[in-house]
């Protein structure tokens, strides 16, 4: 009924993530390149079952997933089977009675009731047997896993002893139905991501969800973000000093000012080098790196409309660090001006923040280094003399293709970037760690937004969206202006969005930056010559200005007869 025990140690755990493929595959590529591994055919017939149960892959509708995208030390194993032994010790869909209303479906949950029922000491042969009828033939193997994985209950020889805290930790066990519902579960221990690109932008039509991707990727590490601008420059991507408030003591010719024999202090503005976000980053990083050991965690500075500003004038100087070698680090590291030196300096040795103690261990880092103050490359980098991205520090950005045009990107800076396109697509619903929900057959569930007119009229939101793109290639012969699907949204938790959010963001849009030089069929709604104002109206009793619904129906049923459509045509790849 259990995972084979003998087996389930953490360097078996650590050699199976190291064979196992580390990105999505479909079963038949994943088998055969199993079948090429160390392991040979006997991988398949073996071992799958045990790295399955540890949750370490998952093969669900014809395709192989990985719990790990990179190779794992034996400490990460130990940590990873810690939190792993709580989701197979709950009904779970590898174990045989898994459909049975029998208690072997939930070990753990049964001994620590029966201790806790007992006064939390009992012994563990006797509540097996009382539970189960009889003892476990592995009792050994049971003994060794609870004391080595679990936190709840411990045994000592015989003795059930619960933990002060063990209701807490049991309350994380939850029901499982399926392998994949399973699998995902499980979470909780993420790999560095050493797999992805160090600077990547990505890049699309307004409402693809670019940020929300960014988002979904980077929010279980250390993120910084920020956007960019046309008044952004590089004092407020790197920092500067700045003016600051302060309270200063009164002095007069005998001393400190005094006022009733305390000491008088007053507002005065003095100059602080203030942070910005690549500093935040770059410090965040690097102490992350001195401190990582086996396990460096990743540092990302996330850069909303990269395009909105000026990036050469922005990145300055840093642009040489953006050249990275196979390592990960900068191949040409730069000197850094006299301030940002001694903030930098000054953080790494005193700020509790980024302060780092020791040495950094960046031998082999930048090939052939020689230092232009006679010190080690790992001397210069903290006393902050010389700048070198670390190979944890990952700088992703966005762009909207429909903005290109305010600060034009040159090939060298575009170079020196990974570009990914984030294409048009159905919306769908996401589990909270946003990966997809699945219905019963392993499908994407469609978020199945709505345009409400009025009461009676609702159009489907996917469809215009389909519609509305291929106008505007027809009448532009461009990608850039198209809308994705979470260009306008519904409020709060409707699935629908209203007129007025219809006109004021979607006709707005259309009108003003699509369509503004081209003669668009679409706006002709009457025999008078189209304007942007025949989609309000005035209240006769109010007054107040509101959407023409009926305008507004005219108009959305004008673009989806021009361009019929299927509910959802897309082609995108299945994610999960």
């Amino acid at each position: 009924v259990l995972v084979k025990w003998r087996q389930a140690k953490v360097s078996t755990v650590a050699e199976l993530v190291h064979e196992l493929p580390k990105q999505c595959l479909p079963e038949d590529i994943f088998k055969e390149r199993m079948d090429q591994s160390i392991y040979g055919h006997s991988f398949l017939r073996t071992c799958y079952q045990l790295a399955c149960q540890l949750g370490l892959y998952c093969i669900y509708n014809g395709k192989y997933y990985p719990r790990f995208q990179t190779n794992i030390t034996e400490d990460q194993a130990t940590k990873y089977m810690k939190h792993w032994v709580w989701f197979y010790y709950v009904p779970n869909p590898y174990t045989k009675s898994f459909k049975a209303e029998t208690p072997i479906k939930k070990v753990l949950p049964s001994i620590v009731e029966y201790a806790e029922k007992h006064g939390g000491k009992c012994h563990l042969s006797k509540a097996c047997e009382d539970i189960w009828g009889e003892e476990f033939g592995n009792m050994p193997n049971l003994k060794y896993v609870i004391n080595e994985y679990s936190e709840a209950v411990h045994i000592d020889d015989d003795i059930i002893l619960l933990a002060p805290n063990y209701k807490n930790i049991m309350n994380d066990a939850l029901s499982r139905s399926d392998k994949m519902i399973f699998f995902n579960a499980i979470g909780g221990i993420t790999p560095i991501p050493l797999h992805l690109p160090l600077q990547q932008i990505y890049y699309g039509a307004p409402g693809t969800g670019k940020s929300f991707d960014i988002d979904r990727i980077t929010k279980i590490y250390s993120t910084i973000r920020t956007t960019f601008h046309p008044d952004s420059d590089y004092s407020t991507f790197v920092g500067a000093y700045k003016p600051t408030m302060t309270k200063s003591k009164v002095y007069g010719a005998q001393g400190p000012v005094l006022d009733k024999g305390k000491e008088v202090e007053e507002n005065r503005i003095t100059y602080t080098f203030i942070k910005q976000a690549f500093l935040k980053a770059y410090l965040g990083a690097w102490k992350k790196y001195a401190e990582g050991g086996d396990e460096v965690q990743p540092q990302f500075l996330v850069i909303e409309e990269i395009n909105r500003g000026n990036c050469a004038q922005i990145f300055g100087d840093l642009f040489q660090l953006l050249d990275r070698s196979c390592n990960g680090f900068s191949t040409y590291p730069i000197e850094a001006d006299a301030d940002l030196q001694k903030e930098i300096e000054h953080a790494f040795s005193e700020e509790e923040d980024y302060k780092i103690e020791g040495d950094l261990d960046v031998a082999g880092a930048v090939k052939g280094y020689t230092s232009n103050y006679g010190a080690s490359l790992s001397e210069d980098i903290k006393s902050g003399r010389v700048l070198l991205l670390p190979n944890n520090l990952y700088i992703w950005a966005t762009m909207n293709t429909s903005d290109q045009s305010l600060f034009p990107i040159d090939s060298a800076f575009k170079r020196r970037w990974d570009w990914k396109y984030v294409r048009i697509t159905n919306g769908y619903e996401r589990e909270e760690n946003g990966k997809f929900k699945l219905d019963e057959q392993g499908q994407r569930i469609p978020l199945n937004w709505q345009i409400e007119i009025d009461a009676d009229t609702q159009f489907d939101w996917w469809e215009f969206v389909q519609a509305i793109n291929k106008e505007i290639a027809d009448i532009t012969s461009s990608d850039d202006k198209k809308l994705g699907y979470f260009f306008c949204k519904p409020q709060g938790e409707s699935q629908t969005i209203d007129a007025e959010t219809f006109v004021g963001k979607v006709i707005f849009y259309l009108w003003n930056d699509v369509f503004k030089d081209e003669d668009a069929d679409i706006f002709k709604l009457g025999a008078e010559s189209p304007t942007f104002d025949q989609f309000y109206t005035e209240d006769a009793q109010t007054g107040d200005i509101k959407a023409d619904t009926e305008k507004v129906k005219t108009f959305i049923q004008k673009v989806l007869d021009a361009h019929p459509t299927t509910k959802d045509t897309t082609t995108d790849n299945e994610q999960a």
